[in-house]
């Protein structure tokens, strides 16, 4: 029987391009706060802050393992106090309205769209600034809000697996477009394909490993940032 992946932020970019690639392998339930605009065949519109949406979505499915994407535009690395409330609804209270459902309803996979950004510190326009490849245990140093939010939720995912049982992979994201247009001279070496991307998200999946933290991005010559480590245990 297939396993069923609930893919939080379904409309995005990724969420599109995995609805796309691992139906065939997985029975996927689409959400996304917006309107079913692609017509996946099993979609819930809810907010995955909301604690009353998301537990009466998983007493509706059966759920093995959970994907968050959620995001929102682009913003300042310092923005206005507006978009930060918005950021820490998007960023931290989804991340654990999720988990706290998943332990409450035993579901124990969870996978973290994280980003690169929580190491940014260490990146300069594609490059590292270190003498090597940045590494998922250098300490992280955020230059933004985005990537403060991110590093709190990749600790957050740890306090679950530590506390619940909850196991997670939090994949640091580089540069991803489903066209693979190269947006910009440092995509060059920050770009994460879509065939690479997939492959990311199913060796998360499907890892018996409790918790992990790996940069995802494609084996572009002169890449920031290290990725043996998901090589090996994600079998990418």
């Amino acid at each position: 029987m297939k396993k069923t992946v609930l893919i939080i932020g379904a409309n995005g970019e990724i969420g599109v391009a995995l609805q796309e690639h691992l139906a065939r392998d997985y029975r996927i339930i689409s959400s996304d706060i917006n309107e079913n605009i692609h017509h996946f065949p099993d979609y819930h519109r809810i907010d995955a802050a909301n604690r009353d949406e998301v537990v009466s979505l998983f007493q509706k499915e059966k759920i093995d393992a959970v994907v968050n994407l959620a995001g929102l535009p682009e913003m300042e690395d310092i923005p206005g106090d507006e978009m930060v409330e918005q950021m820490i609804n998007c960023y931290f209270k989804i991340p654990y309205t999720l988990l706290a459902a998943m332990e409450k309803f035993g579901v124990t996979k969870f996978v973290l769209a994280s980003s690169n950004h929580v190491t940014g510190f260490y990146e300069k326009n594609g490059y590292s600034s270190l003498d090597r490849e940045i590494r998922s245990d250098d300490y992280p140093i955020s230059i933004s809000v985005y990537g403060t939010l991110k590093l709190a939720a990749e600790n957050l995912c740890r306090n679950f697996y530590i506390n619940c049982g909850i196991n997670t992979i939090c994949l640091r994201i580089g540069s991803y477009r489903r066209s693979e247009e190269i947006m910009t001279e440092r995509w060059t070496r920050t770009i994460l394909y879509t065939k690479d991307m997939v492959s990311y998200f199913r060796g998360a999946i499907e890892t018996d490993i409790g918790f992990g933290i790996y940069y995802a991005v494609s084996e572009n010559p002169d890449k920031p940032w290290y990725t043996e480590d998901a090589k090996r245990d994600l079998k990418i």
